[in-house]
């Protein structure tokens, strides 16, 4: 009998296609198409990416038993398939959507973030790292500013920078690319000048394969069903987002707090540079955030 998902996200690969298992971990597997895209299976109450199908947990358990990094899958309209055998039937897909974040809100999330103490990967403790001007963050500040502006940015410092999976450089501008999507002008700014240029193939030369796809998928605007929940959660001034904040930090070692890092910076630079009088008037491509 074939397992059911709970949910799947539309952005994941569905084409027909020939998919190899790249990685296994206590929560989730990554498959690889011949693109070098990967589809993610997720054990539940994790969430998911926004390459993900979300498994229950017995079923995760026994692809994970049964599965070896190699072994080659088959997927079609159906589903997903072993060389006999039909493993995985998709049921409901779902499009992750983000909400827009008023300047009300902005600052909510760093008052949150003082209350954590849970360690980045490269800035030391999370609380001491948002209350400190750092090289990296001036850096990653300044090459929002050259994004905005018009100039090309310069992410070789920052993109694999640091330990883990997912680099904390690379969790940084996932979460600093949540922020500015969820700012409508920003968000069709970014669809038509992207903060990060290049294939997923391209960023594997720069990070992890596993990464450069969460980079890929964040440059069109697509995230994680945690990310997602978390800006929500902001928008709606939720009673649920300190608990949402802690969920967030339980990710990895260190790329939940490095994802909340680059929350924090971009919703700063937001702040420096559009909490003016006249507001949001820095550039001849933008007029108006709102």
């Amino acid at each position: 009998m074939p397992r059911v998902t709970l949910a799947v996200s539309a952005f994941s690969p569905l084409q027909p296609d020939t998919l190899t298992c790249h990685s296994r971990f206590n929560q989730a597997i990554n498959l690889q198409n011949a693109k070098g895209e990967l589809l993610t299976l997720h054990r539940y109450g994790h969430g998911f990416s926004p390459m993900g199908w979300l498994l229950r947990t017995a079923d995760f358990d026994q692809l994970h038993q049964q599965l070896k990094i190699g072994d080659r899958l088959t997927m079609n309209q159906e589903g997903l398939y072993s060389p006999n055998n039909l493993l995985i039937s998709p049921q409901r897909y779902m499009t992750l959507r983000l909400p827009i974040l008023s300047p009300a809100v902005w600052p909510t999330l760093s008052t949150l973030l003082l209350g954590a103490s849970h360690p980045t990967g490269l800035l030391g403790n999370l609380n001491q790292a948002i209350s400190t001007l750092s090289p990296l963050v001036a850096h990653l500040h300044r090459q929002l500013t050259d994004w905005f502006e018009g100039r090309q940015p310069q992410w070789q410092s920052i993109i694999g920078l640091g330990p883990g999976l997912t680099p904390s450089g690379d969790d940084m501008l996932i979460g600093a690319m949540a922020v500015l999507h969820c700012i409508p002008t920003l968000r069709d700014y970014l669809h038509q000048v992207p903060l990060i240029n290049g294939s997923t193939k391209a960023l594997c030369l720069l990070t992890t394969e596993v990464s450069a796809c969460y980079l890929h998928h964040a440059t069109l605007g697509h995230y994680s069903s945690s990310l997602t929940h978390l800006l929500h959660c902001l928008a709606r001034s939720s009673l649920m987002t300190q608990h949402v904040v802690d969920r967030v930090l339980q990710h990895g070692h260190t790329s939940g707090a490095d994802t909340l890092l680059g929350m924090h910076v971009a919703l700063c630079w937001l702040t420096l540079n559009f909490q003016k009088d006249p507001p949001y008037a820095r550039s001849g491509n933008i007029t108006n955030l709102y």
